[in-house]
């Protein structure tokens, strides 16, 4: 059985799927850091969400639809994520 790395290797000898598959890294770079500022802020899908007076299920479709956000959506998680009240105590807080 091949490994998910081989495979990934084996379809990006694909000039189409490299030439895709790097036009989708800043996508995959945004949704890598969302995930990390959310996990640095301390909170969950669902707080966020609740914040952003939406669903969990829209936050974690950030995952798969960055690229489809409406104007300003992206500006708000990110806005949201920022907020001092929002950040986790370091140990050295304790």
């Amino acid at each position: 059985m091949k490994s998910l790395k081989d495979i990934k290797a084996q379809l990006l000898k694909d000039p189409k799927v490299s030439a895709q598959y790097e036009k989708q890294q800043a996508e995959f770079a945004i949704v890598r850091e969302l995930i990390a500022a959310r996990a640095r802020a301390g909170m969950t899908q669902a707080e966020l969400a609740q914040r952003m007076s939406t669903t969990q299920s829209t936050i974690a479709n950030l995952r798969t639809k960055v690229a489809e956000l409406e104007d300003g959506s992206l500006t708000i998680v990110i806005a949201e994520l920022k907020r001092p009240e929002n950040k986790k105590p370091s140990n050295e807080d304790h």
